[in-house]
Formats: structure tokens, C-alpha cells, sequence
């Protein structure tokens, strides 16, 4: 979009973990940055339907490698 978001990113922040899986699983890119720097990890932090998933935990470890 014109911020630079990826459908990963809005997955990761308004999304639900199954969401965030399947575009994973296809090939999104977890460390895409948008404008402001962010990536979908950044995002995930505020989506309280991720927490305790293995979407979050994909996210997270995506972002380290």
C-alpha cells in the first residue's frame, strides 16, 4: 500500500495466526520493511490473536535470521 505495508503486515496486525501462516507458507516475505522501518514482527507485537501461536513464533524467528 502507500505506506509500504505487505499483506503480511496487516495479517500480523489485524489478522488471525492462520492468516499469517498461509502467507508465510507462500513465500511472503517476513522481513519486508514498510516506509517507517517496520516489518510484520513489529506489527504482531499489538495483535493479541498471534500471541502464544506459532504464526508468532514464525514471525519472530524470521525476523533474527
Amino acid at each position: 500500500d502507500t505506506n509500504g505495508d505487505t499483506p503480511l503486515h496487516d495479517a500480523a496486525g489485524w489478522g488471525s495466526a492462520e492468516n499469517v501462516e498461509a502467507l508465510m507458507n507462500a513465500g511472503a516475505e517476513a522481513k519486508a520493511r514498510n516506509k517507517r522501518g517496520e516489518t510484520p514482527w513489529d506489527y504482531a507485537q499489538e495483535n493479541r490473536k498471534l500471541r502464544d501461536t506459532t504464526a508468532y513464533r514464525a514471525l519472530n524467528e524470521a525476523r533474527l535470521k
